[in-house]
């Protein structure tokens, strides 16, 4: 279970004064505070909040005002997913080839496999994003890839006033909360609604992303053998039985 706290006396070491986020593991009753940097130095600067956790509990996605979780910290709010198999925390909030948003972000959260998160930012993360407004993104964990989701379904075009994110388990549909009425014909309530809009996922087996279940995945898998890298059936270790699933899904 992932939950937010003041409390200074639940773990160690916690004398930053701000808000954290924390882990509890229900059958053993540990606690593990989780908004720390990958060098394990706690969050300071600021609250952290926003907190989400997939299924299997490894990795936790929250939101943070803390200025040393990210080097050259722009001061805004940014999101941040902490992986606790492997000890990394990495900001979410940034395009494609690694800029940190320009605008605060919140409203994350991440599909219960962990493939991918889900946020409103108002910095504009992908070119067309000229709205200065707070848009809707969903971003794969594996690779980085950023998409904008609060589109219009008349256009295509970025609309702002996204409030709220959601996913569902493999990050294939994204709900958001937005007050404007331009993302659908005839919304004239004149109230905030709630929009869902179908999202792409790779092929299981497609670890390069391409769109193609081949030798360069089977390369792929066979170099992660025996870890996490390329696991697939989310047991955890890339084995035989991911193997099969790769085998399975082959397409050249």
């Amino acid at each position: 279970v992932s939950f937010q706290s003041d409390a200074t006396n639940l773990v160690p070491g916690d004398t930053n004064g701000f808000r954290d986020v924390f882990v509890t593991e229900i059958a053993t009753g540990l606690i593990e505070l989780v908004t720390v940097s990958t060098a394990g130095e706690i969050a300071v600067g600021g609250q952290c909040f926003n907190n989400d956790i997939t299924f299997d509990g490894s990795l936790v996605v929250f939101a943070s005002a803390a200025t040393n979780l990210v080097e050259g910290h722009n001061g805004v709010v940014h999101i941040y997913l902490r992986d606790r198999t492997a000890g990394t925390t990495t900001v979410m909030s940034t395009t494609e080839s690694g800029e940190l948003s320009s605008g605060s972000s919140g409203s994350n959260s991440i599909s219960d496999d962990g493939t991918h998160v889900a946020f409103r930012t108002s910095g504009g993360l992908v070119d067309e994003d000229t709205n200065n407004a707070n848009d809707a993104y969903r971003r794969r964990v594996a690779d980085g890839a950023l998409e904008i989701v609060s589109r219009s379904a008349l256009d295509g075009s970025p609309i702002g006033d996204a409030v709220w994110t959601g996913l569902n388990g493999d990050g294939s549909l994204v709900v958001f909360q937005s007050a404007s009425p331009f993302l659908v014909p005839f919304d004239q309530n004149g109230i905030a609604d709630v929009f869902a809009r179908p999202m792409p996922v790779p092929t299981p087996g497609d670890l390069d992303f391409n769109g193609d279940v081949d030798a360069a995945d089977l390369a792929i898998l066979l170099g992660a053998w025996g870890t996490g890298g390329a696991d697939l059936n989310g047991d955890g270790i890339t084995d035989a039985a991911d193997l099969a699933i790769l085998l399975g899904a082959w397409t050249s």
